[in-house]
């Protein structure tokens, strides 16, 4: 059976307001009583319900991080990041996973977030639409997009895409190519997109040279 804070109280006798005021690090207790309450809590096998626990304070310590299943790493720094500053701050992370732009399924993941009380939602390469934003608004959860950016009524936190876009470029022309494509990404759709785009015709017009867009296909470098 599952072990409460009453069978701890009759373990160490203590109250049981005086066990969770231990437990729950509030109010005034000796270290003597924090000490047979932590040890009968181990040796009973005691495990905090977190969520209770929050529910009854109107506070919560878990951020929730919504990823997507790609097929590269390239958000695993970032989680590993979060997860260090979260261990900091003594905070719970939830990750779940949905796919980047299926609002349906964004709006199931978001509501399994809502219901297990995370106090924010960080959309990590995901984009949420306005819709889902307001909801967790609502929720009085705060959203954050990570790694990505929009034109919507939400903070982001993302690389510097114009700087991305011009960078590259740039090494391709220091390495001897003259036609240089942007593939990949429409610029009139994503905003990340429009961005590296920015910083690709920049460098290309200190070469003088014309942009080759392509939204679906190939790319190809051709040297002079």
């Amino acid at each position: 059976m599952k072990v409460t804070i009453k069978d701890i109280a009759a373990a160490t006798g203590l109250s049981t307001a005086s066990v969770s005021r231990i437990l729950n690090q509030r109010g005034r207790y000796s270290a003597a009583s924090a000490k047979r309450v932590h040890d009968a809590a181990a040796d009973l096998g005691y495990f905090k319900n977190r969520s209770a626990a929050d529910l009854a304070s109107q506070r919560n310590h878990t951020i929730g991080v919504i990823n997507y299943p790609a097929e590269t790493n390239a958000n695993d720094q970032v989680i590993q990041g979060i997860m260090a500053e979260a261990n900091r701050l003594a905070m719970d992370v939830m990750i779940m996973y949905a796919a980047r732009d299926d609002q349906a399924v964004i709006a199931k993941t978001v509501q399994n977030m809502i219901e297990r009380r995370v106090f924010a939602v960080m959309f990590l390469s995901v984009r949420p639409d306005q819709a889902i934003i307001d909801t967790l608004r609502r929720a009085n959860i705060y959203p954050q997009e990570v790694a990505s950016a929009s034109d919507l009524n939400i903070s982001s936190i993302s690389s510097d895409d114009f700087q991305i876009g011009y960078q590259a470029t740039n090494l391709l022309f220091q390495r001897g190519y003259r036609r240089v494509a942007f593939a990949g990404t429409d610029p009139q759709q994503d905003i990340i997109g429009r961005y590296r785009y920015a910083g690709y015709t920049a460098a290309l017009q200190q070469q003088s040279a014309a942009p080759i867009l392509t939204i679906k296909g190939v790319i190809i470098f051709a040297r002079i």
